[in-house]
C-alpha cells in the first residue's frame, strides 16, 4: 500500500508504545462490492517505526505528480509481492514482528 502523510490531512501515527490497528477493505475492482472488512494490528515496533518514518516525510517537500510516478516506478521494480519482501524495513504476521532483520 503507497501511503504519503501529505495526502492523509491531518492523519497522525503516534509512538506511544501500543500495537497500531488497521482497518482493512477487501473490494472487488469490477463490482466496488466489499467483500470484506476486518481489524489488523501491527506491533508497538512497527507503529514506532513508521511514527518516524512519517514524522521524516512530513518534513519533505511533496510534489504529487512526482510522487505516482515513483509509485509507478516502485511497481515495475517490484512487481510480485515477494520481490517486495526481499526490501521490507520489517515484517510482521499477526500482530508479531518475524524474525529477520527488521529496520534494516
Amino acid at each position: 500500500m503507497a501511503f504519503n502523510i501529505h495526502l492523509a490531512g491531518e492523519e497522525q501515527v503516534i509512538d506511544n508504545g501500543s500495537y497500531l490497528p488497521f482497518p482493512l477493505i477487501l473490494m472487488e475492482s469490477g463490482s466496488l462490492i466489499i467483500k470484506a472488512i476486518r481489524m489488523i494490528t501491527a506491533s508497538p515496533a512497527f507503529r514506532s517505526l513508521l511514527s518516524g518514518l512519517i514524522r521524516q516525510q512530513a518534513g519533505e517537500l511533496f510534489d504529487v505528480i512526482d510522487y505516482y510516478k515513483h509509485i509507478g516506478d516502485i511497481y515495475r521494480t517490484y512487481p510480485s509481492a515477494a520481490s517486495l519482501l526481499k526490501k521490507a524495513l520489517i515484517i510482521e504476521q499477526g500482530g508479531i514482528t518475524l524474525p529477520g532483520e527488521p529496520f534494516k
